[in-house]
């Protein structure tokens, strides 16, 4: 990052734009800019949309334009509202959907298991495992593969493998959440699957099943002035315990000021992504209006 390069606190995100956009591109936004803010820099092609944030296999699905971005945002994919991968994610939007669905309709098949990349590694994780167990568990009799705990979440067995349309990896993901109360896996040593080499999956086919192939697929880096006239800087954007708020409402701060100190065994402070006043500050973020 170019704030790490000049020993400067990370106050700016390189961000790119995709998807239903007129021109995709990567920018560079102060941090607690609001995905409105940024957008209203692009042509966006359709009329009713959602933006995924994070990306199209991993990231979260956001309405809210009002949320800002953090030092963790990589992308705002903009998607028509009716596209595969807003349909999908809304589909599984709850544990008792993946539930209910894979108790119906999981014909364990294993191809969610065949084609995971972490099992092709040699990990222990068996999606289709999970999806069984969430077949025949009981609230006082959790089933569960403690193997799963090694899933890295990358959604490809629900987003492509699955032939079924299921969540294998919500059910995964469930499993994750019992074994982390439970013992760790003790298996045998990690060992590439052999038939790791003809089991990946082409670029291309998962853009087709992503149905992403109809947006351009650039994203060249624009010099966009960025000059939002508030930003609204998270106090968590990172594992762990939220920062410190070290500055109050009225204070005047500086770009690089650092407003929140790190708080327990594991958190990072927050410094000011603009110059300007403080207007607000509460648990979750603290709001700066910037200096005209």
């Amino acid at each position: 990052m170019l704030n790490i390069a000049r020993n400067r606190p990370v106050v700016d995100k390189f961000v790119s734009i995709a998807g239903a956009v007129s021109e995709p591109a990567t920018v560079c936004v102060p941090v607690g800019t609001s995905y409105r803010d940024v957008l209203a820099h692009f042509e966006i092609t359709v009329p009713d949309y959602v933006i995924r944030s994070g990306g199209l296999m991993m990231g979260a699905l956001e309405t809210d334009l009002n949320a800002v971005v953090t030092k963790t945002t990589g992308a705002l994919i903009v998607l028509p509202a009716d596209h595969y991968c807003v349909r999908m994610y809304q589909r599984y939007s709850s544990d008792h959907q993946t539930d209910r669905l894979a108790r119906a309709s999981c014909d364990q098949c294993s191809f969610c298991t065949d084609l995971c990349p972490r099992y092709l590694l040699g990990y222990p994780v068996r999606p289709e495992t999970a999806m069984r167990n969430r077949m025949f568990t009981r609230e006082n009799w959790p089933l569960v593969h403690s193997g799963n705990a090694f899933c890295c979440e990358c959604n490809l067995c629900t987003m492509y493998a699955c032939p079924e349309g299921l969540n294998p990896k919500g059910a995964t993901v469930i499993e994750k959440q019992i074994a982390a109360a439970q013992p760790k896996w003790e298996g045998l040593p990690v060992k590439l699957h052999p038939m790791m080499e003809y089991r990946k999956v082409p670029t291309r086919k998962l853009m087709q099943r992503l149905d992403v192939l109809q947006f351009q697929d650039v994203g060249p880096l624009l010099n966009i002035e960025f000059s939002p006239g508030t930003v609204r800087i998270p106090l968590k954007q990172h594992i762990g315990a939220p920062a410190k708020p070290l500055v109050a409402v009225g204070d005047s701060v500086v770009k690089y000021d650092c407003i929140a100190e790190a708080a327990g065994e594991i958190s990072v402070p927050v410094h000011a992504s603009v110059s300007g006043t403080v207007t607000a500050v509460n648990e979750q973020d603290i709001m700066i209006e910037k200096t005209v």
